[in-house]
């Protein structure tokens, strides 16, 4: 079978309400792809993605994203395998504070709208 060149595209999708603002935020970083999300109701909402491998997973989850959702309550991050899957980072809160949570990624996010991208100085020295 022969290759082709790619190129990343982002593409529409159904997701929960109160998570499309999340996932729509976080689908325009370069190179990285949310697969999972759900909004709670009540529990835990939260949104899977895979960005680079876990390396850039990692930096990108405890450098970023964890010390902006401090003030959010209660929250997590993880990079998680599943069965040999590429690593998949993961952000939850609370669903009642998906809200806050959503504002304090965006704030966070617009610094770093280069993360993931290979070709970036910044991003670089993220990653390392």
């Amino acid at each position: 079978m022969s290759s082709h060149p790619q190129t990343w595209v982002k593409v529409n999708a159904h997701v929960d309400e109160r998570m499309a603002e999340i996932v729509e935020l976080l689908n325009t970083l370069p190179h990285l792809q949310t697969v999972g999300s759900c909004q709670g109701d009540p529990g835990e909402a939260y949104v899977y993605f895979q960005l680079d491998g876990w390396q850039t997973v990692g930096n990108f989850l405890f450098e970023i994203i964890e010390p902006a959702l401090r003030s959010v309550g209660e929250y997590s991050v993880s990079v998680e395998v599943f069965n040999g899957s590429d690593a998949m980072g993961k952000i939850s809160s609370r669903a009642e504070d998906s809200g806050r949570a959503f504002s304090a990624l965006k704030r966070v996010l617009a610094k770093h709208h280069t993360f993931g991208c290979s070709c970036d100085t910044e991003c670089r020295e993220l990653r390392s």
